[in-house]
């Protein structure tokens, strides 16, 4: 209701207002009166290469960190070898020295005849030498006689400790130990999600500052599903990138503050001893692909600059090296208990509650998310040590590796046995044994359920007093899954290449969802039985 004198007069900026345009040019000042709609905020070059260069940074700060990690990893590996060739070459060099030291005597044995005396064998010795040769040898030989007198002294003045002190590692040895013991646990994945989550952040608002301007509400937000909303609401920014950061943040979205925070575990606790280097892979493989898709766009390429952004073929030889430990190498997981001889390749470990607080607490509370306290009560949870079934699994893990471009997805899972004994599985020879499978809502095979809940309805009851009941939790191989409704006929998952040129591959697993989120494998060995709960 003003008239267009008063207006005109209240758009001229202030000073205020002149600060906010040039330090803050997304904010609208109050006292600026609109005559038509609202108007979108104006694009920032300057800041977007600002956001831009930041991501930069971070992506190149998550890249060195995961080599190494892997990198480490695969030094591990070389250190184990040079400690064993050291070893070794110890071993040998005093075996060579005991029977260089056995050939002499038999030598002197041999060739020193009983009745020959000293004097003898001195002329034999400087038979056909000049005077003046003799008594220079002999007095150097005299020399050596008196050193080797005293070095006999000295050994024998030595203490025990002394004698022992020699036949300790050496320094070479030593160092190779310390690393190994460094190097037994890696540190890193949590902060390659954590700042492969910050590139896309990053990412997503430097392409707004470019493309379509940054609303204000929107510059101290971190979640990545309401700037993708933002992003997509502008029709200033090209689609086919639009989708790219949306697939590139769904990948990364659940570690904004998983990665950072321990009160996001249940139960709380530090990120870096729950997240695992397959995550962190897959964190910084979505991070590298946005930043390539952004490159090819002339106007953001320009505000990034140069990147070295992770080939692929590099990181699927990092990630081999770190998860498998190098070809033809037996690996366990670090945290299995040692086998003796009466052990074999099969051991059931119990947890203890107080004294392997950490695992115990990992697998109770996965159990206790949908069977809690006091309707259900754990009674004992007992880990699996099945060298033959891990093996197995590993090669499948390996197989996945190689076809699925490096993308290894893994899941804790619930799985009941009913009236089959669970150690028919995991002390076995098959695994998860489709033979024991009945027919299912999904077809014959190995059913695995997200939630114990579900698994409870299929669990094993003991036999005897106490009411127990038992349940597998298990390591599951699901990889790329094709979600589906139940279809009774279903004897493998569906193909996802249309082949061509390509072999035709299937499906990992199949999912589907029945009062649970369910998988279902129709391998056996893409599964291994991790732990035992028993639990009334």
């Amino acid at each position: 209701s003003v008239n267009q004198g008063q207006a005109q007069n209240l758009i001229q900026p202030s000073v205020r207002q002149r600060f906010l345009n040039r330090y803050h040019p997304n904010l609208i000042s109050s006292s600026v009166i609109s005559t038509g709609e609202p108007q979108p905020p104006a694009t920032h070059p300057k800041n977007a290469k600002v956001w831009l260069q930041q991501a930069k940074v971070d992506y190149m700060a998550a890249r060195d960190n995961f080599l190494i990690a892997t990198e480490g990893s695969e030094n591990t590996m070389k250190e184990i070898e040079d400690y064993d060739t050291l070893s070794m070459n110890r071993e040998e060099n005093n075996e060579v020295e005991v029977k260089g030291d056995e050939t002499a005597d038999m030598l002197v044995d041999a060739n020193t005849p009983e009745d020959i005396s000293v004097e003898s064998v001195e002329n034999i010795e400087f038979k056909g030498r000049s005077e003046d040769e003799i008594e220079e040898d002999k007095s150097e030989q005299g020399i050596k006689e008196v050193m080797e007198m005293t070095e006999d002294s000295n050994i024998e003045d030595m203490t025990e400790t002394e004698m022992n002190e020699q036949d300790e590692e050496t320094e070479d040895e030593k160092e190779v130990r310390r690393k190994l013991q460094m190097t037994s646990q890696c540190r890193y994945p949590a902060l390659v999600c954590f700042l492969s989550h910050e590139v896309i952040e990053k990412c997503i608002k430097g392409i707004m500052y470019a493309k379509c301007g940054l609303p204000d509400h929107l510059l101290d937000y971190s979640h990545l599903n309401t700037l993708c909303d933002g992003l997509k609401s502008s029709t200033h920014c090209p689609q086919e990138l639009v989708q790219i950061v949306e697939e590139c943040s769904l990948r990364v979205i659940e570690h904004g503050n998983k990665s950072r925070y321990p009160n996001y575990h249940y139960p709380p606790c530090t990120p870096a001893s729950v997240y695992t280097m397959s995550e962190g892979a897959e964190a910084l493989k979505a991070a590298g692909k946005l930043l390539r898709e952004m490159i090819k766009d002339p106007e953001l390429e320009e505000l990034i600059g140069e990147l070295d952004v992770l080939p692929e073929h590099q990181f699927r030889t990092a990630l081999s090296s770190f998860l498998f430990g190098g070809s033809g190498r037996e690996y366990y997981p670090d945290f299995w208990d040692d086998h003796t001889d009466d052990d074999g390749d099969f051991k059931l470990v119990l947890l203890d509650e107080y004294s392997d607080i950490d695992e115990y607490n990992v697998v109770a509370s996965r159990f206790e998310q949908t069977l809690s306290p006091p309707h259900y009560k754990i009674f004992r949870i007992e880990r699996i040590q099945n060298k033959l079934l891990w093996q197995k699994y590993l090669d499948c893990s390996k197989r996945m590796f190689r076809f699925n471009n490096g993308k290894i997805e893994e899941m804790i899972l619930f799985h009941g046995t009913r009236t089959n004994a669970p150690e028919l599985i995991y002390k076995g020879d098959a695994s998860f044994d489709m033979r024991y499978c009945k027919q299912g809502m999904w077809g014959r095979g190995n059913y695995f359920a997200v939630n114990a809940s579900y698994s409870n309805n299929y669990s094993h009851r003991c036999q005897g007093a106490g009411g127990y009941r038992q349940m597998l939790v298990a390591n599951v191989l699901t990889g790329y899954s094709y979600f589906c409704h139940p279809d009774f006929t279903l004897e493998k998952p569906p193909f996802r290449s249309s082949g061509g040129t390509d072999l035709k591959r299937r499906y990992d697993c199949v999912s589907g969802v029945s009062g649970s989120k369910i998988y279902i494998t129709y391998e056996n060995e893409r599964a291994y039985p991790a732990y035992l709960i028993t639990y009334s």
